[in-house]
């Protein structure tokens, strides 16, 4: 039996997410939890804003979008303990050396 760790799961959380951003493009919609008193970005607003970002290297778009994904994912309490820029970077890592993600993220960037 293969053992399932905490990163597998974060890395299929984030290739999920990557596809379907892919796939979706500009009209996708992105569902929100319940009402809240403040406007929540959906994930295309997200990567247009970062794509916007001129002077940004394919590695800090990777990782302020690992950043944002992980923060709407898991909430804003996780993404601020100690241990989370330690996921994201890792993960980050671990998304850039994966040539199939590398294309979905070129795609989703693209598309912003």
């Amino acid at each position: 039996m293969t053992k399932v760790t905490n990163s597998d799961h974060i890395m299929a959380l984030v290739r999920n997410q990557l596809q379907r951003m892919s796939e979706r493009g500009k009209t996708g919609k992105a569902r929100r939890p319940g009402k809240t008193q403040s406007r929540i970005l959906t994930a295309h607003e997200r990567v247009r804003a970062l794509s916007a970002i001129q002077d940004m290297s394919d590695e800090e778009f990777t990782r302020n979008l690992v950043r944002s994904l992980l923060s709407e994912e898991l909430g804003e309490r996780i993404s601020v303990s100690s241990g989370f820029q330690n996921v994201v970077e890792r993960t980050t890592q671990a998304l850039r050396g994966d040539p199939e993600i590398v294309e979905l993220l070129r795609r989703v960037r693209t598309a912003a």
